[in-house]
């Protein structure tokens, strides 16, 4: 395996590979340096049905500075990238690709509070993914919609001197005021028609059986397959 290399012990690292550093402004105008090492090729033990020591992969520790040098975070960050193609993926690509997860674990949350996200779930594969792709641009409206929604706050946030500062309304609080933001611009969706009961289905249909799915696990040994 190698010279031993121990993430909370700095004395045991060796000269990275590749070193990176670039300037970053935050959104309240507070310039941070990133700073971006490097070591290809690296091994750990790994377990019987995980043999690690075939799989090298890159480590990269992701440090952000102050202006001063110091450090504006007391903990790094390290990612590790495996694959016979990490070389291809550059340095800084991999920090911002890690980034964009927040996003991404930000939408989730927001989706299944607000949006209904995980609400609809039916044995049709293809239901399940016209639903999300509503949610989704639900989502994305009301990113777009931000410059148009006024601040309403609730009792507890108005004096807040967070709630004060924000420039840029979050996606719920465009949420609350989205109803006068639809109704000063209007939809080209024609009003609805009142309805009565549904009929239902017609007189001697019947759906059939349903199709046997396999019980997807996160962990553990796979499912044996449905005969």
């Amino acid at each position: 395996f190698g010279e031993v290399f121990r993430l909370n012990d700095e004395s045991t690292w060796w000269e990275p590979d590749e070193e990176v550093c670039f300037e970053i402004v935050t959104k309240k105008g507070k310039r941070l340096w990133v700073k971006l090492r490097r070591w290809n090729d690296l091994l750990m033990r790994g377990k019987k049905d995980a043999p690690m020591y075939n799989r090298p992969f890159d480590l990269i520790c992701c440090q952000v500075l102050n202006e001063d040098g110091t450090l504006a975070f007391k903990n790094a960050l390290w990612l590790t990238i495996s694959g016979k193609r990490r070389r291809e993926i550059s340095t800084r690509d991999a920090y911002e690709v890690y980034r964009q997860r927040y996003d991404i674990e930000h939408f989730f949350r927001f989706g299944k509070s607000k949006l209904l996200l995980d609400d609809s779930q039916t044995c049709e594969l293809e239901h399940e993914e016209n639903w999300w792709e509503l949610a989704c641009l639900a989502y994305t409206q009301l990113w777009l919609a931000a410059p148009l929604s006024e601040k309403i706050p609730r009792p507890w946030e108005k004096n807040k001197q967070q709630f004060k500062d924000a420039t840029i309304p979050g996606p719920t609080h465009v949420q609350r005021d989205f109803a006068r933001i639809i109704r000063a611009f209007g939809t080209p969706a024609v009003s609805p028609k009142p309805r009565g009961n549904s009929p239902g289905r017609k007189k001697g249909y019947s759906p059939g059986r349903r199709v046997p799915r396999n019980v997807i696990y996160k962990g553990g040994s796979p499912p044996k397959k449905v005969a």
